[in-house]
């Protein structure tokens, strides 16, 4: 069971995430997320004293919360040639499309602090290292990387996004290319 102390944390994560995705980022206000978290300002900054701490907690959530998605998703398939890359497939599929919280997170970050990015830029590349040692071909393995982050950037962006079928159409191609060169029989 969590303390009382992180199941507030819980709740000013969560006030946060609900405030960027439906208001905007320019609306991420310490009071605006005390409010929506249903406590006092003065208890919101007890836990985090400024804006920018407010953001970078927000991001080390949003950006943590991904990482244990897809190394839950790889540990369920007991380390096979392809189960990083696959879980990496897996963890973006899951995400609802433009309101993830990778993507609040970020874009948090980047309109409020760049900087704080550092943190989202290190897990990066030890997914990337993953991937490398993932027993596929680290060429192939980067190119579905690219691949995932670029529908990934045009959903979050808006630009020319897929429709639901479409994506799973290639994320479905894009997980069948895990099992080339692996010598394992395809899944699913």
């Amino acid at each position: 069971m969590s303390s009382k102390s992180e199941q507030t944390r819980e709740k000013i994560m969560k006030a946060a995430i609900y405030i960027v995705n439906k208001q905007g980022v320019q609306h991420l206000t310490l009071e605006g997320v005390a409010a929506q978290a249903g406590i006092s300002k003065g208890g919101l900054l007890h836990h985090y004293g400024s804006k920018e701490l407010l953001v970078k907690a927000l991001l080390e959530y949003t950006t943590q919360g991904y990482y244990n998605d897809v190394r839950a998703y790889a540990e369920e398939e007991n380390p096979r040639p392809g189960s990083w890359t696959r879980a990496m497939i897996k963890a973006s599929a899951c995400d609802e499309l433009y309101q993830t919280d990778l993507n609040t997170g970020i874009a948090a970050a980047l309109l409020t602090n760049p900087q704080l990015l550092s943190l989202t830029r290190e897990h990066y590349e030890f997914m990337q290292q993953k991937l490398e040692q993932d027993g596929l071909d680290p060429v192939l393995a980067t190119i579905i990387r690219l691949a995932v982050d670029g529908l990934w950037f045009a959903e979050m962006l808006h630009l020319a996004p897929l429709d639901a079928q479409m994506r799973a159409k290639v994320s479905e191609q894009l997980m069948q290319l895990t099992y080339l060169g692996n010598n394992e029989p395809e899944q699913e």
